[in-house]
Formats: structure tokens, C-alpha cells, sequence
């Protein structure tokens, strides 16, 4: 919506109202204008329209967007998220420990010996759920993970390079399947770190303790 009179705008676009409502501008549409701000208050069609608006980009928050035109839907989205969550995701990552299980037992409780540790360990867009074995487990797997995708564009999963660091040096490899998931046969004797390399991407974690 854009009336124009004598050359000048009479109400403000739809673009100028959704940058109203708090959210970054997508690229090419334009910032907030406050010279709008009076006349969205004392005009009935703009004050309808931008409650809508915003309305509908807090439904999209929650994601649902009732009967929101999609081109409003893709300009909210748009705003609700990052700009570089849609690029493709390059660069080097360290990602931070969100759960360790070993941190988690309650006050005065002891955890099973053969249970052994477990983390998730998470960037922006990734996430890391790591698992080593007691070193008095037999059957479990030594050190085993996988590698999970919680936000923005796609990434691959399959075939991304793990490396063991211990000692500040590499040590034993292996390759993430399709599904993300990776296993290694030895278990780290001490202290470690995991470095994972994707398609222009990596990601270091923390020094874990097993």
C-alpha cells in the first residue's frame, strides 16, 4: 500500500510498516521512518494494517502464520532471522558445552561407573551430541557421536572430517555418515578436544574430561 499524491507517499508501503514493527530491515527494503510513526497513530487503515503486520510477525515467531499472504511470511521470516542463517555456513566455530552429564548428577548421588560421560556441545547453527565410554566398558562404543543441524540454510552432514586432538595434536579420524553420526574405536586416554571440518566450515570443541 503506497498512495500517492502531487508525488508524495499519502500512507506509508507495506515494507516501511513491517520495519516498524522492531525487526532489521531485509536487504533492499527500507529502515523505520518515524515521520510515519504520527501517521500510523491518527490514521485507521495504517493503525489496522501495521497491527496485523505485527501480529502476524509474532505468529511467524511461533511459527504460525494463520493466513498471512506468503509474501509478508517471507519478508518476516526474513527479519526473524539472521541474514547469515540463510548463507551457506562457512568459517571456524568453537562450540560451547551445554549439557555435560557429568555436571548434572544431583548432590550426594553417584552415577553408574560403566555409564561412562555424556555432552552436547552446540554453535548458532550446529549442535554436537558426544558420548565416551567408562574406560571399564567393554561393549559400548569407545567414543561415539553425532553431528546435528538446529538452524539456518542446509548443511551436509555425511562425510565431514573428525579429528581426536589430544595434547594439542591430531590424532585418530574418521568420517561423519549421512546421518551426521560418527564413531571412533579407541577411546581418548586423557583430556581431548574434537575438531570437525565440513564444506568450508569448522567447528573446536572445549577440552573434555572423560
Amino acid at each position: 500500500m503506497e498512495v500517492k499524491r502531487g508525488g508524495e507517499s499519502q500512507h506509508p508501503s507495506v515494507e516501511v510498516l513491517l520495519a516498524m514493527t522492531g525487526e532489521t530491515p531485509a536487504p533492499g527494503e527500507p529502515g523505520a521512518d518515524g515521520k510515519w510513526v504520527e501517521h500510523v497513530s491518527n490514521c485507521p487503515t495504517c493503525s489496522e494494517l501495521f497491527q496485523e503486520l505485527r501480529a502476524w510477525r509474532d505468529a511467524v515467531r511461533r511459527g504460525d502464520a494463520g493466513n498471512a499472504p506468503e509474501a509478508w511470511v517471507r519478508r518476516a521470516q526474513e527479519r526473524a532471522v539472521p541474514r547469515s542463517f540463510l548463507a551457506p555456513l562457512t568459517g571456524a566455530f568453537r562450540a560451547e558445552v551445554v549439557f555435560d552429564s557429568g555436571r548434572t548428577l544431583a548432590s550426594g548421588t553417584r552415577g553408574d561407573a560403566l555409564q561412562g560421560r555424556q555432552w552436547v556441545l552446540a554453535t548458532d547453527r550446529l549442535e554436537i551430541e558426544l558420548s565416551i565410554a567408562a574406560a571399564e566398558a567393554v561393549e559400548a562404543p569407545p567414543l561415539s557421536g553425532q553431528l546435528l543441524q538446529i538452524e539456518g540454510a542446509p548443511v551436509m552432514l555425511g562425510n565431514c572430517r573428525v579429528v581426536v586432538v589430544e595434547g594439542g595434536r591430531d590424532g585418530a579420524e574418521t568420517e561423519t555418515r549421512e546421518t551426521g553420526e560418527f564413531l571412533f574405536r579407541k577411546r581418548p586416554s586423557g583430556s581431548f578436544q574434537l575438531r570437525l571440518e565440513g564444506d568450508g566450515w569448522s567447528i573446536v570443541t572445549p577440552v573434555l574430561e572423560p
